[in-house]
C-alpha cells in the first residue's frame, strides 16, 4: 500500500510537470526532479528489500488447490539441503 501511494504522489507531480510544459517551473529546476521524482521511485522500490510482498500471503489458498508456506532459514540452519529446498518460500500441495 505504501509503494502505491508514493506512486499516486509521484504522478501527480509527473502530470502537474507535464502541464506547466518544457519551460515550466517544475521541469526547469532539478531540486524538484530530485525530491519528487527520484526519491519517491527509491521509496516506492526500496520498501520491498526490507518486507516482502510474499509475508502477506502466507497461508493463502490459491485456485490450483496450492498454498504458500513461509519457512524462514539463515545461512547456517541449510544441515546440507539445497537452495531450492532452503527458499525463503516454498509452494505445498494442500491436502
Amino acid at each position: 500500500m505504501f509503494s502505491v501511494l508514493v506512486l499516486v504522489i509521484r504522478s501527480i507531480y509527473r502530470s502537474i510537470e507535464l502541464i506547466q510544459g518544457w519551460r515550466g517551473y517544475l521541469i526547469t529546476h532539478e531540486k524538484y526532479f530530485i525530491a519528487l521524482d527520484g526519491i519517491t521511485m527509491v521509496l516506492a522500490v526500496g520498501v520491498y528489500n526490507i518486507v516482502q510482498p510474499s509475508w502477506t500471503k502466507v497461508g493463502e489458498k490459491d485456485d490450483t488447490g496450492f498454498t504458500l508456506e513461509s519457512r524462514a532459514c539463515s545461512a547456517g540452519e541449510t544441515g546440507g539441503e539445497t537452495e531450492l529446498e532452503t527458499a525463503n518460500a516454498s509452494i505445498v500441495e494442500r491436502k
